[in-house]
């Protein structure tokens, strides 16, 4: 591989046998050991800093119980050190370079053995009898390395390499998982070869009659590449700039004669341009025309063309109409030789073998691209060709190699020296058809990410038809024992029949057990549990499926077996539990989720904030439309359209009344915030919280104005909360206040105070009791907008049963598969 900065990865996956009955050990124990080997031995200190900057990484992103050991390919320094914080990887990293012999023979053998000993060691000393000989994790060599090290074949995992370090920590994630994910720039759909691309590209495009050009659009070809073009050279280290210009009759036209890009206007200008009057050019002077240009070395200084950079790609982009021009002596580029471009060309109406012209200007068949103006050549696919020749021009992939589209969740899976079986248990015995629809379909899509070297197996949670496909939905009670029992000999069939030694005890593979369901299992594991266990790598992912509203049923019933249970409504994250349990090949493409709860998804709810601007109000640094999740800007008297969907009404008060209840029914989300900060009734410090609280009830319990759905009287399945927005603890009442005339409408209440606490309110706590319902003082400098919004999605996500009221709202990652949960 000729590629810049070569950076070399090695990924090495051990699994080990996983001991179900193995409850007692040391709570670091529980989770996988990670062993980094660092590269050492390399002579290139900033392909070390590179490849070490992995490391560090990726460390973040592990889970709290994860061990982590160091150690280096330097055989005369094989000590492995014990990690347990990022700050100490990055010491002992530092430490290890700079007590590094650069000299050394590189050999990754001896960084095994002791990291080995040292392993065996301390789970020697955590474990009891004879249970030490036995590994009992899952153990995860990595090594990033910028030199080789003999040949990577001996060992059982996969080899890659790469120049780029986001590729390389996206390989350690895919081969090893992580507790979160890595933040990777948005790609755009772009080519990974195109990242760091050093080029100029110069676009010269005919537009001697009306051109058929503009369907593909010059800026579509973006990558790094810069609106600007600069002198200095140094700024645009290792991106991409672009000046198009046109040519008719026999000259070019607009040639730049300053260092400025023109990529947003040119596709614009080129459509404009109509040069009728010559349907085809004298290409000799229009050649002439540019080398006369392109040959003044101020103008070419600029990163524009990047005259005398040697490390910059430059390339002309021709864009010709016609295979034939109006010279009648032969045409050359010689000219073009002095400033150094490669050459593409994108034809317009014609092929490769139409035109000996442009063929004997640039013979190289893989510096053209297919006839640009076909109908069935799509202008994606143009791009994708323009790409390709291109990185291979900047050498980022070999001559032969395509430039494919960049999807940064697909990585190297670590080759495995056994097979993986997968077990696919289905829910047959469910009585809810439209749960066990969406459980299978977990399943349906869970396969397309898989590898095709993988072994699937199919079975139901039905005891009775445990080998047969036609299952009977009539089942009286859900076990999966006899499932596992028939998977287990028949798997244990197939793998004796490859069998080449005695070594019967060793895993012969390793197997990978899912079941989605909307019902418990009985307490029958089967016979060959344990078999499974110490004979094969296995690991276990239990689903339950509910209503949205709902918690499993007996979830304790999986506690026999050794996999994980855990339970969701939604089928995206059921997915996800899958993929982040057993790997894929791909990441599934999960909706985007705007950083806001997961919980909060299909939340069928009514906000109504109530507002206090008896006094300059305090509250919108803290605007009520951060709270949108799927709230609509419209409310509706048609319920069914609004289903699983938020609505939202703001209103205020002050002295003794509320202020802007609605008369119809439309929400105003998107004026309330705006509207409050210009609201200032300063002449009541304090209101009559009371007939504030009764002018409220009036308007609320007018059941016609209810059954809009910005307050939804009736509808039982909708949660009502009013959110109170007061500015001070007490009130002008001299009699006890009440909420008595909401329970009519069914509200619930959430208190989001200005200027003092729970503990500083009598009056507010005898409104709301449970300090669970309120947030903290939002005015306080510590209490940031987004907690006191985070503190509100939780509250309302008790409320509507869609996580338990121990549980917190936190933001969802779609990587981490702990959320949402409603157990």
């Amino acid at each position: 591989m000729r590629l810049k900065e070569l950076l070399l990865f090695t990924t090495i996956l051990v699994l080990g046998n996983v001991n179900p009955g193995l409850n007692e050990l040391e709570e670091g124990l529980s989770d996988s050991v990670f062993f980094f080997i660092q590269d050492i031995c390399g002579t290139d200190e900033q392909l070390k800093d590179s490849a070490q900057s992995v490391y560090s990484n990726y460390m973040p992103l592990l889970k709290r119980g994860d061990i982590i050991f160091l150690g280096t390919n330097n055989p005369a320094q094989s000590e492995v050190h014990l990690i347990e914080e990022v700050n100490q990887l990055e010491l002992a990293l530092r430490y290890n370079r700079e007590h590094a012999n650069v000299e050394c023979i590189p050999s990754i053998g001896a960084a095994i053995d002791s990291f080995y000993l040292k392993l065996k060691q301390r789970t020697s000393l955590i474990l009891v009898n004879d249970l030490a000989d036995r590994l009992l994790r899952n153990v995860n060599v990595a090594h990033v390395t910028t030199v080789s090290s003999k040949s990577f074949d001996i060992f059982p995992g996969m080899f890659t390499q790469t120049y780029d370090t986001e590729v390389a920590l996206l390989d350690l994630v895919g081969a090893f998982g992580s507790h979160t994910e890595p933040e990777i720039p948005s790609s755009n759909n772009l080519l990974r070869c195109v990242q760091k691309l050093q080029a100029t590209f110069t676009f010269h495009t005919d537009i001697s009659s009306v051109p058929r050009m503009a369907e593909f659009r010059a800026k579509r070809l973006r990558s790094e590449i810069k609106d600007t073009c600069e002198f200095n050279k140094d700024q645009l280290k290792d991106k991409t700039q672009f000046y198009g210009v046109m040519y008719a009759n026999n000259s070019g036209i607009g040639v730049p004669t300053f260092c400025m890009s023109n990529m947003n206007s040119y596709p614009d200008t080129v459509n404009k341009a109509e040069y009728k009057q010559a349907p085809q050019v004298n290409l000799q002077k229009v050649i002439d025309s540019f080398t006369k240009w392109y040959n003044q070395p101020i103008k070419m200084m600029c990163h524009c063309f990047d005259y005398e950079n040697e490390q910059t790609t430059k390339i002309i982009m021709w864009m010709p109409l016609s295979p034939t021009s109006l010279d009648t002596e032969s045409v050359s580029f010689a000219g073009f030789d002095v400033v150094g471009f490669k050459h593409i060309v994108v034809p317009f109406g014609f092929s490769y073998d139409d035109s000996p012209l442009w063929q004997s200007l640039v013979p190289d068949r893989s510096q053209w691209i297919t006839d640009a103006s076909i109908y069935n050549y799509d202008i994606e696919q143009v791009i994708q060709d323009i790409w390709t020749i291109t990185c291979r021009f900047a050498q980022h992939i070999e001559p032969d190699q395509t430039a494919e589209p960049f999807n940064p969740y697909t990585t190297a899976k670590p080759a495995s020296p056994f097979p993986r079986h997968f077990l696919l248990i289905q829910d047959v015995c469910g009585a809810d058809e439209n749960l066990k629809d969406q459980a299978q379909q977990v399943y349906a899509n869970y396969l397309p990410l898989l590898s095709n070297a993988d072994n699937f197996y199919l079975g139901t949670n039905n005891p009775d038809v445990s080998g047969n496909r036609q299952a009977s939905t009539t089942c009286t009670t859900s076990s999966i024992g006899a499932t596992l029992d028939l998977f287990y000999l028949k798997i244990k069939q197939q793998s004796s029949g490859n069998t080449q030694n005695d070594d019967s005890d060793k895993p012969t593979g390793s197997v990978d057990v899912a079941h989605v369901t909307t019902i418990s299992v009985d307490n029958k594991v089967g016979s060959y549990l344990d078999n499974l266990a110490s004979e094969y790598i296995l690991k276990m992912e239990f689903v339950g499926f509910t209503k949205k509203h709902d918690y499993f049923q007996n979830p304790d019933a999986f506690d026999n077996f050794p996999g994980n249970f855990t339970q969701t409504y939604d089928p995206e994250v059921a997915l996800l539990d899958i993929v982040n349990a057993f790997g894929s090949l791909i990441k599934p493409v999960i909706p985007p989720v705007d950083d806001l709860p997961r919980c909060i998804k299909n939340l069928q709810a009514d906000f109504t904030f109530h507002t206090d601007i008896s006094s300059v109000p305090r509250m919108f640094e803290f605007r009520a439309k951060r709270l949108r999740s799927e709230i609509k800007d419209t409310c509706e008297f048609n319920k069914d359209q609004l289903k699983d969907k938020t609505q939202f009404y703001g209103v205020m008060y002050a002295n003794n009344s509320g202020i802007g209840v609605p008369t119809f029914c439309m929400s105003n989300m998107n004026s309330y915030p705006d509207t409050v900060i210009k609201a200032e009734y300063k002449q009541a410090p304090q209101v009559n919280l009371q007939k504030v609280i009764d002018s409220f009830t009036k308007w609320y319990n007018q059941p016609i104005k209810m059954m809009c759905h910005c307050f939804d009287y009736e509808n039982e399945q909708t949660t009502k909360i009013i959110m109170w927005m007061p500015l001070s603890p007490t009130s002008l009442d001299t009699d006890t206040v009440s909420f008595a005339g909401f329970d009519v409408v069914g509200f619930k209440h959430i208190v989001v105070p200005f200027g003092f606490s729970y503990d500083d309110s009598p009056l507010w706590q005898s409104l709301v009791p449970n300090r669970e319902q309120w947030t903290g003082d939002a005015s306080s400098d510590n209490y940031y907008v987004d907690k006191i919004i985070q503190d509100i999605w939780t509250i309302t996500c008790r409320f509507a049963g869609h996580i338990k009221d121990g549980q917190t709202a936190e933001p969802f990652n779609p990587y981490t598969t702990v959320k949402p949960r409603i157990s």
